[in-house]
C-alpha cells in the first residue's frame, strides 16, 4: 500500500473527474431515449396481480412482440402482417400458469395466452423452402420464423406464430411461390404487407394497425442495451474514482507521516548537535581547571 500511494498520480482523479461528467451525461441521454421509447409502448405490455403467493414471474414470457428481436428492419412490416393478431397474445411456460392468469390474475383486458407445452408448433419443412429459393433465388424469399430471434425456450411459440409463411421480397416472388410452384404452394407476405394465400386470395392496401410496432421494439430493445452499457461504464469509473480518492488520502496519510519523521529526526540532530557541544565544554572547563592546577 505504501508503494502504491507513493506512486500516487495527482493527475489522474481530474481525469476520471472529467470522465465521470462525460459518462454521466452519455447516460442521461440514453435514459431519455429509453423513457421516450417506452412512453410509444406504454399500453403494450401484460400487466397482471400475482395469482397466489410466491408466484414464479418466469413462467410468464411476456407478449410475443416483446420476446423477439429483428436484425432486419426492412421484414418488420412482413412479420407483422405474418404475426397479425398472435403478435399480441402472451407466452406461458404451461396451461397452469395460462388457467392461474385467466382466474386469478385480475387481467383488465382479454387477452389470449400461448402455453409453451400446449401449443401446436408446426413450421415449413426445410424442403419445402429450399423449393421457393430455386424458384425464385436464394435471397429473395425466406421462411418468416428464420427472420426473428428468440430464446430457445420459446421455439414452439415461434413456430405457432411464424413457422408457415414465407416473405418474399416483392410481389412478383410472391405470386410464384405461392401460386405456381407446385412444390411450394405456402401462404406468403410480402415486404410491402401484401398477403398471398394458396387458397387463391390477396391481401393488402393500408398498413395494419400498430405498423412498426417491431422496429420500435427493437429500437428500445436497443435503447436499453445501451443505457445498461453506459452504467456499467460509470460504475467502473466511479469505482476508479472510489480508489484514487483512496489512494490520495493514503498519500497524504504518509506524506504526513513522513514529514513528522522528518521532524523527528530533525529534532533528533539538533538534540545531538547540542550534546555534542555541552560535552566538549565540558572537556574545556576540566582543561581549563587543571591547566591552573599545574600554574599553580
Amino acid at each position: 500500500d505504501r508503494t502504491a500511494a507513493l506512486a500516487h498520480d495527482p493527475a489522474l482523479e481530474p481525469r476520471l473527474r472529467a470522465e465521470q461528467a462525460r459518462l454521466q451525461e452519455e447516460q442521461r441521454r440514453a435514459a431519455e431515449r429509453v423513457d421516450a421509447l417506452s412512453a410509444r409502448f406504454s399500453g403494450l405490455g401484460f400487466r397482471y396481480a400475482d395469482p397466489c403467493r410466491g408466484f414464479d414471474r418466469s413462467k410468464v414470457k411476456g407478449l410475443v412482440a416483446e420476446v423477439i428481436s429483428v436484425e432486419d428492419a426492412s421484414v418488420t412490416t412482413a412479420l407483422e402482417v405474418t404475426a397479425g393478431s398472435r403478435l399480441y397474445q402472451v407466452v406461458v411456460d404451461s396451461e397452469a400458469t395460462a388457467k392461474q392468469l385467466l382466474e386469478k390474475g385480475q387481467l383488465k383486458k382479454r387477452v389470449t395466452i400461448i402455453p409453451l407445452n400446449q401449443i401446436s408448433a408446426r413450421a415449413l419443412d426445410a424442403r419445402v423452402v429450399s423449393a421457393a429459393e430455386r424458384a425464385v433465388g436464394r435471397g429473395n424469399v425466406h421462411s418468416a420464423l428464420s427472420l426473428v430471434g428468440y430464446a430457445p425456450e420459446l421455439e414452439r411459440a415461434m413456430k405457432y406464430v411464424f413457422g408457415s409463411t414465407l416473405v418474399c421480397r416483392s410481389g412478383a416472388f410472391a405470386r410464384k411461390v405461392t401460386f405456381d410452384c407446385k412444390d411450394v404452394g405456402a401462404r406468403s407476405v410480402t415486404l410491402e404487407g401484401d398477403v398471398f394465400d394458396p387458397q387463391g386470395t390477396l391481401t393488402g392496401g393500408g398498413r395494419p394497425p400498430m405498423a412498426g410496432i417491431l422496429h420500435g421494439l427493437s429500437e428500445l430493445r436497443a435503447a436499453r442495451e445501451a443505457l445498461a452499457a453506459a452504467d456499467a461504464r460509470l460504475a467502473a469509473v466511479d469505482a476508479q474514482l472510489r480508489e484514487a480518492a483512496a489512494a490520495a488520502a493514503r498519500f497524504e496519510e504518509l506524506r504526513g507521516v513522513e514529514e513528522l519523521k522528518g521532524a523527528e529526526l530533525e529534532l533528533l540532530r539538533t538534540r545531538a548537535q547540542d550534546g555534542q557541544h555541552f560535552k566538549l565544554l565540558e572537556q574545556v572547563r576540566e582543561l581549563e581547571v587543571s591547566a591552573g592546577e599545574l600554574e599553580g
